[in-house]
C-alpha cells in the first residue's frame, strides 16, 4: 500500500491558500511550513519552543517527541521569517514557552491529545486538493511529501534519514515505497496470455 502524500506543488498550493493577514493564518502558515520544509511531526511542532531556535546561528535544535533523538537543522530563511511574522504580528500574549498556542482564551499550548490535522485539511480543501484514496489530511502527509521530493531529487537515504530525524536507516527505507518513478523502473511486464 503506497502512502498518500502531498506533492511539492500541492504543498505550495496549501501554503498559498492560507490567509496570512490574520493572526491565526500567520500561526498556521508557520506550522505548516515547518511540516513542508523539514517534515517535522506535529508532536514536534506543537512542542516547538523559543529555546529551539538559534536565530544568530541560523539553526533549529529539537529533541523529537517520538524518538527522544536530537535533531539539528539549518534555519531556512522562509521558515525564519514566517516564525518572526507570527511572533511579532500574530501570537497572543501568553506565558507559554511554546511558540505555537491556541488562539482562544486562555492562550495555552496545545496538548498531546490535540489532533491538529484539521489545520492541514482546511487549507487543502481551500486549495481544491482532494485525495481519492483517503478522506484524511495530516501533517504526516507533508512529511511523506518532503521525502518524496527528496527522493525525486536523488538525495541519498542517509541524508533523508538525517533530515527526518529517523532513529535508524531502515525506518527511512519505508519511504522508498512512495518513489513511484523508481518503482515503475522495477515493474515487470504482464504477459498477454495468462492461460
Amino acid at each position: 500500500k503506497i502512502p498518500v502524500y502531498y506533492t511539492a506543488d500541492e504543498c505550495q498550493s496549501i501554503l498559498d491558500a492560507i490567509d496570512r493577514a490574520n493572526s491565526k493564518g500567520k500561526r498556521d502558515y508557520a506550522m505548516i511550513l515547518l511540516g513542508v520544509r523539514y517534515g517535522l511531526r506535529i508532536s514536534d511542532i506543537k512542542e516547538f519552543k523559543f529555546s529551539n531556535i538559534d536565530f544568530k546561528g541560523n539553526g533549529i535544535h529539537i529533541t523529537q517527541v517520538k524518538t527522544g533523538k536530537q535533531l539539528s537543522l539549518d534555519l531556512l530563511p522562509d521558515v525564519g521569517w514566517a516564525i518572526i511574522d507570527y511572533l511579532k504580528n500574530g501570537r497572543p500574549e501568553t506565558d507559554s514557552p511554546n511558540i505555537f498556542v491556541r488562539h482562544v482564551v486562555p492562550h495555552t499550548s496545545f496538548s498531546n491529545a490535540d489532533c491538529m490535522n484539521f489545520i492541514v485539511r482546511q487549507y487543502a480543501r481551500a486549495a481544491g486538493i482532494t485525495k481519492t484514496n483517503t478522506s484524511r489530511s495530516s501533517f504526516h502527509m507533508l512529511r511523506y511529501g518532503l521525502a518524496s521530493t527528496l527522493l525525486q531529487k536523488n538525495v541519498s537515504l542517509t541524508t533523508i534519514s538525517s533530515i527526518l530525524g529517523h532513529s535508524e536507516l531502515n525506518v527511512t527505507t519505508k519511504y522508498t515505497q512512495i518513489d513511484v518513478p523508481q518503482l515503475q523502473i522495477c515493474s515487470l511486464e504482464v504477459p498477454n496470455d495468462l492461460s
